[in-house]
Formats: structure tokens, sequence, C-alpha cells
């Protein structure tokens, strides 16, 4: 039930003919945009939003970063390997982990050259939003 004026209206006659009829307009929020990519402000009376793209060098450059630091999270756990080698000449590091490690540095650059290659704002975030879009890390040990 809403009241308009003077007049009260029940529950029933709260449908979208009766709003229309009293001269409202229904407005249907967008979905907001994304405020890692954009300045964004509003929702505006139509239920549209302003969005000023940032600056695609600066999001690519936190886009690798983010790269390099899930690189870092992924051989953070077989680190000790490495070090194990450098203070002990005759430890070795086993092959399935050596190879593990090296893929994770592939990937990672991989996926730098991919943001790199985004030419604005919407390519990179369609990118880095659709799941398949970047080369997959490898499967953990």
């Amino acid at each position: 039930p809403f009241s308009y004026g003077d007049i009260n209206y029940t529950r029933d006659g709260a449908t979208h003919a009766t709003f229309v009829s009293l001269g409202f307009t229904q407005v249907i929020p967008q979905q907001r945009p994304s405020d890692e990519f954009y300045i964004v402000s509003g929702p505006n009376a139509d239920g549209s939003y302003n969005a000023t793209p940032r600056d695609v060098d600066q999001l690519k450059e936190n886009q690798v970063s983010k790269q390099k630091s899930t690189a870092g999270s992924l051989l953070a756990p077989s680190d000790w390997y490495v070090i194990r080698m450098t203070e002990d000449p005759e430890c070795t590091c086993p092959p399935e982990v050596a190879q593990y490690r090296a893929d994770v540095r592939t990937v990672s650059g991989q996926r730098e050259v991919q943001i790199n290659a985004c030419v604005d704002v919407a390519e990179l975030e369609a990118l880095i939003k659709t799941p398949a879009a970047l080369t997959p890390w490898p499967e953990e040990l």
C-alpha cells in the first residue's frame, strides 16, 4: 500500500498501470560498472551510470603485479628446495617440482603478455573477468 497526494492506495492497487497513470516512470538501474576499471558515478535518473575508464597503462601494471604476486604465492611452498640446493650442492630438486616451478614462471609471463596486449580498458576488463581467457595456472603439486 502507498499514499500519493491525498489518496491512499491498497496493495492490490499498487500496480504498474497505477503508477504510470500517476505520472511515474519506471526506472530499472543498470548494472554498475566495475570500480576497479572505471571511475563510476550514479545511478542517474534513468538508471544509467557514468563510467570514465581509468588509465589503461596503470591498470595493466596493476594486473601484471597481481599475476606476479600469484606466481610468487604458487612458488613459495617449493622455495625451500631452491634454498637447500644453494646451501648444499649435493641436494637436488625433484624433477616434477622443478618442472612445476618452470611452468608457473612461463604462465606468469604468458599472462603478462596477454594483459599488455590489451588496447583499452574494456578489453582488459573482459580478459580479467572471463575465467578461461587468461592462460591457466599449472595444477599445484
